[in-house]
């Protein structure tokens, strides 16, 4: 469906501006080159290139390669769309084409972001040469002609990538070129004619969650930007309200956003301080609904992270510092003594003052010994109140992370592309992660939830806590079903097959001693509680993924040992199996690669078992900054007790 000149002329633009009503008339008496020649000229003398050019622009890099080297392979006809690089024949892209050996879709869905244009801009803005300027002439043209606006859905007219283009690539080209000779009046207008059919499409077709961050960010931008449209106003009020009612329905109160991953809510932290910035360079008034609600979670980045000041990585989320987002903070709030800490890296401002962090409607938490960069730190996913609903959740609640004496000992596998293959399942699934799995079989969150569904951010996650001098204590649990075929595809109606699902309850109690015992410095016991819900036995198990790294069975424990020397002891009362690269009967004891151009590699996967109606593990996860570690075994496991021997004296502990 596209929108006709004349309906552009006649009906879209703000004929109360003399210019604009001029360049309408001109169209009705079959002037078409002055209609455009009018337009274009009124269009340009509204810009204000001085105020974009403070936003920075975004080029969606997916390459290594280095600027100068990628925008002469843009000439060449070149993209590289998910890091997967690629030539079109005859140098013109098609935009619905996917190379890729496996028709991973996210590739086409990528290269509609346009990221070309701003390498373009950037090479115009540094040398003046045309041939910059006919090239991003010749890509977004060719996109106009060859991509139109869908009734529905379409792979290149996605509402996440057209809030992106109206954000980012299109108005950064607009305000680069906007003098170039080699864009004529008539292609000005064909982009205009485009910007408003991606303005109202988003107008009309939304999504939610960081989607529609997006979405509303691309008419945001478009109406601030382009105040000639007479849709402006309507886009303008219909963008700002929903920014703002968002920041209630997809941020818990403790600061975390419902999709409970820290890199998409980073992207949607950072747009959230763009429109802030665009109004603010605009002399729009920014609503103080925006600002207090982006408090709480920049306050969150920083009571979450570890001694490297590092996040954990829970879902589709790769490890970030939190150092980013507290320098964002500090341009809203340049007083606050937390974010000037981590800000400056411990130079200036103050630490928080409790060590441990609770953050109970996200249901996540942090133990640490400290806020030193020496410190000992623990992530615990509780998962959320409804069971991790969303597009971006892995099957891996209860999971932990562990950092200690400089060393990333126990991670999340974090995110993985997503396609279909079995490395994605894997990334995916509870035995990637340091969980529990009932039969073999993994967690069901994402096959038994609505991922669309409305999440109640006022509603607590499961997560319990307690603390004195000694000891920190946080415990959560799972009861949601194990089984196989665990991420059917919803959107096309596939039902899984449950028939042999199990049932039964996971609890997982977490025991930091921050001040040791015995002859042990501070360490972690671990108690895993499952207890049947269908009456029948099981094959109960905890897994734990290593890295690369050495891991030797001792008896009933693993000692782990990391290239810098530093080891964790994994001491059970259960006997350790250590599986290591497995395909059959599925994968098991991999690390994955982003990179499609290396394979994945094996790595240790620490795996402790019991069989029973119910079953309690105790698990004691011994950091040390070298080889040596006291002797530690568990002497006694009950339902109400453990008692730890430490160097031939026990310590028992009340659970």
């Amino acid at each position: 469906m596209r929108l006709s000149e004349r309906d552009f002329f006649l009906n879209k633009l703000d004929l109360s501006i003399s210019e604009l009503k001029n360049a309408a008339e001109c169209f009705e008496e079959g002037n078409i080159n002055g209609a455009y020649k009018t337009f274009a000229r009124y269009m340009k003398s509204v810009l204000r290139p001085e105020l974009r050019f403070q936003i920075p622009e975004n080029p969606h890099k997916e390459h290594s390669y280095k600027e100068e080297t990628w925008t002469d392979m843009i000439m060449a006809g070149y993209v590289a769309p998910v890091g997967y690089v690629y030539r079109f024949p005859y140098v013109k892209i098609i935009w619905d084409h996917n190379p890729m050996p496996n028709k991973y879709v996210e590739w086409v869905f990528h290269l509609q972001s346009h990221g070309e244009l701003v390498y373009m801009g950037r090479a115009y803005k540094k040398t003046g040469r045309e041939m910059y300027a006919r090239k991003a002439a010749e890509i977004i043209s060719s996109w106009i002609e060859q991509v139109e606006r869908p009734e529905k859905w379409s792979p290149c007219y996605r509402t996440l990538e057209t809030g992106n283009r109206l954000v980012n690539a299109w108005p950064y080209f607009v305000h680069v070129f906007m003098n170039s000779p080699s864009i004529s009046d008539e292609l000005w207008t064909k982009i205009f004619i485009s910007v408003w059919e991606q303005a109202d499409w988003l107008y009309h077709t939304n999504s939610n969650r960081n989607w529609l961050i997006t979405e509303m960010r691309g008419l945001l931008t478009t109406a601030v930007t382009y105040p000639f449209f007479k849709d402006a106003t309507a886009w303008y009020d219909r963008s700002i309200n929903t920014l703002i009612d968002e920041l209630h329905v997809q941020i818990y109160p403790d600061g975390v956003a419902t999709d409970r991953s820290f890199t998409y809510q980073s992207g949607m932290t950072e747009g959230y301080c763009q429109i802030i910035t665009l109004l603010n360079l605009y002399g729009k008034n920014i609503p103080k609904e925006l600002k207090d609600g982006l408090y709480k979670v920049f306050r969150m980045y920083c009571l979450m992270s570890n001694p490297t000041l590092t996040l954990g990585a829970p879902n589709d989320c790769s490890h970030m510092r939190s150092t980013r987002m507290a320098n964002l903070a500090l341009t809203l709030f340049p007083d606050d003594e937390i974010f000037k800490y981590f800000a400056s890296e411990r130079k200036e401002g103050k630490a928080p003052e409790e060590a441990m962090q609770i953050f109970p409607y996200s249901g996540f938490a942090t133990l640490r010994s400290d806020w030193s960069e020496k410190g000992m730190w623990l992530f615990f996913d509780s998962g959320a109140p409804d069971y991790n609903s969303g597009w971006h959740v892995h099957e891996s609640c209860l999971n932990i992370e562990l950092y200690a004496y400089g060393t990333d000992m126990l991670r999340d596998p974090g995110t993985y592309h997503y396609d279909t293959s079995k490395m994605r399942e894997y990334v995916c699934s509870t035995r990637s992660h340091n969980c529990g799995l009932v039969d073999g079989m993994g967690q069901l969150c994402f096959a038994k939830t609505d991922i669309y569904g409305f999440i109640d951010t006022t509603q607590k996650s499961r997560i319990i806590s307690s603390s004195d001098e000694n000891f920190d204590i946080v415990q959560g649990y799972y009861d949601f079903g194990y089984g196989k075929n665990f991420r059917p595809d919803k959107a096309h109606g596939e039902k899984r097959d449950n028939s042999n699902d199990s049932y039964a309850k996971h609890t997982r109690k977490i025991i930091f001693a921050k001040n040791g015992l015995g002859d042990a410095k501070p360490f972690f016991v671990m108690l895993d509680r499952f207890e049947t819900m269908d009456e029948k036995e099981h094959l109960y198990e905890l897994s734990f993924q290593l890295d690369e790294v050495k891991a030797d069975v001792i008896g009933n424990s693993v000692k782990v040992t990391y290239a810098n020397g530093a080891t964790l002891s994994m001491i059970s009362c259960t006997a350790p199996e250590i599986i290591l690269g497995q395909t059959e009967p599925e994968l098991a004891g991999w690390k994955p690669e982003l990179d499609h151009n290396k394979d994945h590699r094996p790595a240790p996967l620490v795996n402790f078992a019991k069989s029973g109606k119910n079953a309690l593990f105790a698990t004691v996860l011994y950091p040390s900054p070298n080889e040596e570690a006291p002797e530690i075994e568990i002497a006694e496991l009950s339902d109400s007790l453990v008692t730890l021997k430490i160097n031939g004296q026990n310590y028992s502990l009340d659970i």
